[in-house]
């Protein structure tokens, strides 16, 4: 998945490692601030309209590489949800 933020701007790439109705966790090697606020898209996919939005609550280093906890600030649908990898 690509992440960007609030500006539109692209900050890095991020694979989904658990998901659940409330939020994700994604595994990237950017490094982003806990309280931050992101979009992220699937590759190839790069109009906003297709975002899902995130705040991200918590992240920590495993296997060099940063675990964001994210939470949905909106609720996606459950066939959404199912297609984020």
């Amino acid at each position: 998945m690509n992440l960007y933020d609030q500006n539109d701007r692209k900050l890095g790439e991020a694979r989904v490692t658990d998901r659940s109705i409330g939020g994700v966790c994604l595994a990237t090697l950017t490094r982003l601030p806990v309280g931050s606020r992101l979009g992220v898209a699937p590759f190839g996919l790069h109009d906003a309209s297709t975002r899902l939005s995130l705040e991200i609550r918590n992240a920590l280093v495993v296997a060099g590489e940063w675990r964001l906890g994210c939470a949905f600030l909106r609720c996606p649908s459950w066939s959404t949800l199912m297609h984020l990898r």
